[in-house]
């Protein structure tokens, strides 16, 4: 499928917003991944469970400053109060706060996985169902690209700068975003509008009581961070004992990275449009528990940090370029209002209590037990995987 000329720039905006939004991240993620070990793998399922609940309060927020601002102003809002907390946490490592380490990964855990949400909840508000299909693959893309450029940022800056450093670089980032997300309500030809209804949490939830798509959903979303938990653990396990300095750890997280962003940019240019076009929904749903189910297996077989970053490549190669444009494009016939507070609390509520769920349980079970429990998940997960394509295929916005 090719992008309509009237497209172009549109698709050109939401490419660059993405690629500057996960360009952040990227930046951000090393130097979260060492303040999450720094205090022991063993203190990981508590940060986790501060995370989730940083996330909840955040949805909250989130809805209240939705019920409150045009829909313009909305994401420039969201991630400047995300970028503001940043460059708060910031200043107080610079000081030497005890407590600064554990709150960059919680605030960063908060901040990357809404920010990303309410970019896709952008996306389907300036996009069609059609629309959709052409065009988020390609910018997915754009994505992608940025999760590679941000770990080439920190092996040039985290040896000159100091890991803490990295923090303003990806606060500036955030806002090229936010730029470029403007550009695209524009260029798109979203309706300004302006606040939303008002929302409180029976708002929030009911539409996820009702509706069988947003209740599929959560399950999917659950099932995929609880595996992608399981493997974050496994790999934090070997950085650790690795060693012990901070700005090593850093750049060993990004070298992670950055081998696993390039095999996603690879697999994504070369598979994903055409997986999209030929495969289907149902398919496109269903490849990442195939691709977690074997990941596991492969670790079982050789536990070592290679074979966690090829399963980790794998995996993000088929998030980024096969599964979330597909998933999202259900998602485009959603009300408006549906499309920012139920869907935002789905990817960071529900995605977090995945997250802190999993990585108990990574504590509570033997190690000969991981990788059974593991694929045991991934078995659930495909059933759910199939059932969310079906309903989404036969539903208008998943409301009944």
């Amino acid at each position: 499928m090719r992008v309509e000329r009237d497209e172009l720039a549109s698709a050109a905006a939401g490419f660059s917003g993405f690629f500057f939004l996960l360009a952040s991240v990227s930046v951000l993620r090393p130097v979260r991944d060492q303040a999450g070990i720094a205090r022991g793998v063993a203190a990981l399922p508590g940060m986790f469970a501060a995370t989730f609940l940083a996330v909840a309060a955040a949805a909250l927020l989130v809805a209240w400053i939705a019920a409150r601002v045009p829909r313009s102003r909305y994401i420039p809002l969201t991630y400047r109060i995300f970028a503001a907390g940043l460059l708060a946490i910031w200043i107080a490592l610079r000081a030497g706060a005890p407590w600064a380490g554990a709150a960059l990964f919680v605030w960063s855990g908060v901040c990357s996985l809404m920010a990303v949400s309410l970019y896709w909840g952008l996306l389907t508000d300036a996009f069609s169902r059609p629309q959709g299909a052409r065009l988020f693959g390609l910018i997915a893309a754009g994505g992608t690209a940025g999760t590679l450029a941000g770990p080439l940022l920190v092996q040039w800056l985290a040896r000159p700068l100091g890991p803490a450093n990295l923090i303003p670089i990806s606060a500036a980032l955030l806002e090229v975003s936010v730029r470029y997300s403007g550009l695209l309500r524009r260029s798109a030809g979203c309706v300004p509008g302006v606040a939303m209804a008002p929302l409180t949490l029976r708002d929030t939830l009911a539409p996820l009581l009702r509706s069988k798509l947003l209740r599929t959903l959560c399950g999917y979303v659950l099932l995929l961070t609880g595996t992608a938990t399981l493997l974050y653990v496994e790999q934090a396990r070997i950085v650790a004992q690795s060693s012990s300095d901070d700005g090593e750890r850093t750049l060993l997280f990004a070298r992670i990275d950055l081998t696993v962003n390039a095999t996603t940019l690879a697999l994504q240019a070369c598979v994903a449009r055409p997986f999209l076009q030929l495969a289907g929904l149902h398919a496109a749903l269903s490849v990442l528990p195939l691709l977690t189910a074997a990941g596991f297996l492969a670790f079982a077989q050789s536990p070592s940090l290679a074979v966690l970053a090829l399963a980790q490549g794998l995996r993000r190669a088929a998030h980024f370029g096969i599964e979330r444009p597909g998933r999202e494009a259900l998602l485009t016939a959603l009300d408006r209002d549906q499309k920012y507070a139920p869907k935002a609390f789905i990817d960071s509520v529900v995605y977090r209590g995945g997250d802190a769920l999993a990585a108990w349980l990574s504590q509570a079970l033997p190690a000969s037990a991981l990788a059974p429990a593991a694929l045991a998940l991934c078995a659930v997960w495909l059933v759910n995987s199939l059932a969310l394509a079906r309903i989404g295929q036969h539903s208008k916005g998943g409301l009944r």
